[in-house]
């Protein structure tokens, strides 16, 4: 095995960037995952069933067995909304007009649901697990550590408190690496590399 004769090739989706401004009444958090224990699901509706805030908590997915959903919709309330699965040009809509996307998991590769975010220029709030630090922008600030308990805590709060301009900055940042690291332009040119 010869290191220069191995290549990392990034993901991809099918969907070009887009960056539209966010004009929510409310702040507008997402969870778009599977609902299961690992995804840190029960952690993020406890966070919200504490939070005071104007702010609302949509979740969309699939529920892994019944025990679980039954645990999950009794946290639905007025700014907390469970749904089933969601895809297509009807869940990139859903990141699009969210403010934030929220990612607790506690195992991770590099999920597409934040290439996707970035794609469209929301901002999210993940744990650093797997490869997500090592593939998202340099001193992303909306990571936080599974072993700090008040990690998710602090990142809300952080977002709640950033100015609209800061959330346009790091949205178009976002996008800008999406263009650069992420794009179909950049995987096909990544790609015909690997092979030339």
């Amino acid at each position: 095995f010869k290191s220069s004769k191995s290549y990392v090739l990034k993901n991809c989706i099918n969907r070009e960037s887009c960056f539209k401004e966010k004009r929510n009444k409310k702040i507008k958090f997402l969870y778009l995952s599977n609902y299961i224990f690992e995804k840190g699901i029960l952690e993020l509706l406890q966070e919200f069933s504490l939070i005071n805030e104007n702010i609302e908590l949509e979740c969309f997915g699939n529920f892994s067995d019944t025990d679980l959903k039954n645990k999950i919709l009794t946290y639905q309330r007025d700014n907390i909304k469970i749904f089933g699965p969601i895809s297509g040009n009807s869940k990139f809509e859903k990141i699009n007009e969210c403010d934030c996307l929220i990612l607790p998991s506690k195992n991770e590769g590099m999920p597409l649901v934040l290439i996707e975010a970035m794609s469209t220029g929301t901002p999210f709030i993940s744990t650093n697990v797997g490869f997500i630090n090592e593939n998202i922008i340099n001193d992303y600030p909306l990571l936080y550590n599974l072993s700090d308990t008040n990690g998710l805590t602090k990142k809300i709060k952080y977002f709640l408190n950033l100015n609209k301009n800061e959330k346009d900055i790091l949205g178009k940042n976002l996008v800008e690496y999406y263009n650069t690291t992420f794009s179909k332009k950049t995987h096909t040119k990544d790609l015909f590399e690997i092979f030339i």
